[in-house]
C-alpha cells in the first residue's frame, strides 16, 4: 500500500508516493516489491508549466533474486527537449548485472545484454499501443458514496477549474476541519477508526478481498466490483442464489433498493448474465434464454 505526501519547494512541486506496491504473478507464485516514481511539476510560478516523473525506483522478486533499478531523470533547466521523460536502469540477479535499460518511457526503451552487448526493444509506444488504452470509466456523481473523493472534493475542484484560489482554500480549509472534528469525537468516544476495505496486517495495508486463485479459464467468466468488492464469476461456483426468473423470488421477502447489472459474455451479444443485488435476499444471477 502507497501513501502521497507533497512537496512544494518555489517554483515547482512534487507528488511523492512513500511505500511499497506488491505485484503477484499467481500462475508463477511470484511476488514483485515495487516503488513508484514521483510526479514533479514546474513551471507554477515562472516558466513555461510542465508534468515529469522522477526519483529512483526498484522492482524486487524475493523468491528469484531479480532486481530491477531504474532512474526517472528530469530535465535539467539547461537540457534539451530530448532529455524529456528519460530513463535509465539495470537489471541484477543478486549484485550481477545482467542487462542495462536506456531510453524514454513515453516513446522506446532499450534492453541492452551485459554479456553480448546485445540490444532489443523492450518498449515502445506505437500507434498500436495508443489505440489499446482502456478508456478512463467513472462512476456518475450522483450514484457515488459521500465519502468517495470525486464527490467529497468537488467544490474545491469547482473552485479551481474557475481558477478562483480564494474559493479553493476556503472549501478545502471547512473539508479538513471536519476531518479533525471527526477524530477529535472518535478520541472523545474511544472509538478506534478502521478501514472498511482493506486491513493491516501489522506491517502493510491488504485489500479485505483479496484474491490469491490464478485464473481459470475453463471455470471462471468474467471479474466484476459491486460495492467496492471485486469477485469473480465462477461456472462451478454460483453466489447464493441462481435463477433463470425472479417468479420464484417471493416479493414480500424483497425489500430495499436492488442494483441491476448486464454482463455480455460472448463477443456475438448471444450470452450474458444479468447480476442482481438485493438487500433482502442477497445477490442473484440470471442467465436468460433469448432466441435470436
Amino acid at each position: 500500500m502507497e501513501f502521497s505526501s507533497t512537496l512544494l519547494p518555489g517554483n515547482s512541486t512534487s507528488a511523492i508516493l512513500d511505500g511499497v506496491a506488491t505485484l503477484t504473478l499467481l500462475p508463477r507464485g511470484e511476488s514483485y516489491l515495487i516503488t513508484m516514481p514521483f510526479a514533479h511539476c514546474k513551471g507554477i510560478l515562472l516558466g513555461t508549466l510542465s508534468m515529469e516523473l522522477g526519483g529512483h525506483v526498484t522492482i524486487a522478486c524475493v523468491k528469484t533474486g531479480y532486481t530491477t533499478e531504474m532512474e526517472f531523470k528530469l530535465k535539467s533547466f539547461l537540457s534539451r527537449s530530448d532529455h524529456t521523460n528519460g530513463i535509465s536502469g539495470k537489471i541484477k540477479l543478486g549484485r550481477e548485472t545482467l542487462a542495462m535499460i536506456d531510453g524514454h518511457w513515453d516513446n522506446k526503451i532499450t534492453f541492452t545484454d551485459k554479456r553480448s552487448l546485445e540490444e532489443e526493444t523492450l518498449w515502445e509506444v506505437s500507434e498500436e499501443i495508443k489505440a489499446s488504452r482502456l478508456n478512463r470509466y467513472t462512476i456518475p456523481l450522483e450514484e457515488q458514496n459521500w465519502k468517495e473523493s470525486e464527490k467529497l472534493w468537488l467544490k474545491v475542484s469547482e473552485a479551481i477549474g474557475r481558477e478562483d484560489q480564494e474559493a479553493a482554500t476556503v472549501e478545502k480549509t471547512i473539508l479538513e476541519e471536519k476531518q479533525r472534528e471527526n477524530v477529535k469525537e472518535r478520541s472523545k468516544k474511544k472509538v478506534e477508526w478502521s478501514a472498511e476495505n482493506f486491513l493491516h496486517d501489522g506491517s502493510v495495508w491488504r485489500y479485505r478481498y483479496e484474491d490469491f486463485r490464478p485464473w481459470d479459464e475453463r471455470n471462471d467468466i468474467f471479474e466484476y466490483e459491486l460495492n467496492y468488492v471485486i469477485a469473480t464469476h465462477r461456472a462451478l461456483q454460483p453466489p447464493l442464489n441462481r435463477s433463470t426468473s425472479l417468479v420464484s423470488l417471493n416479493s414480500s421477502q424483497v425489500r430495499g433498493t436492488c442494483r441491476v447489472n448486464f454482463f455480455q459474455t460472448s463477443q456475438e451479444g448471444r450470452g450474458a448474465v444479468i447480476m442482481i443485488s438485493i438487500p433482502s435476499h442477497g445477490t442473484i444471477f440470471l442467465t436468460p434464454s433469448w432466441n435470436f
